[in-house]
């Protein structure tokens, strides 16, 4: 993947952060949640295809049904604070974030790579 198109998906990322809300999260799986303003808010973005790339997503299920998107990651590419990190940041501070997000996947696939 191009870095353009994983800047491209950071930003999609911080998009969906606007709606969600942690609803549960332990070491290694997420259960976000979005109201339903979101469905319109969101609609243009494909939230399967975004989460199956991110790095360290294991394994993910979105429920239509009651809003709510549930994430298996790995931890050692991507923290636990890192998730609320990025559902709880500000718009002043996704640039710095975003860097961060973006190291964390260039060095995940280095890993894949070795």
């Amino acid at each position: 993947m191009t870095e353009t198109r994983k800047r491209q998906a950071i930003t999609e990322l911080f998009r969906v952060a606007d709606y969600a809300r942690i609803a549960h999260h332990i070491r290694g799986r997420i259960r976000i949640k979005f109201p339903l303003a979101a469905k319109k808010g969101l609609a243009d973005i494909a939230l399967e295809s975004l989460a199956g790339q991110l790095p360290g997503v294991q394994h993910y299920r979105i429920n239509g049904k009651n809003g709510s998107l549930v994430i298996d990651y790995d931890p050692a590419v991507i923290p636990c604070q890192m998730w609320e990190r990025i559902i709880n940041s500000a718009p002043e501070g996704r640039p710095a974030l975003a860097e961060e997000l973006l190291s964390i996947w260039t060095h995940s696939l280095e890993g894949e790579q070795a």
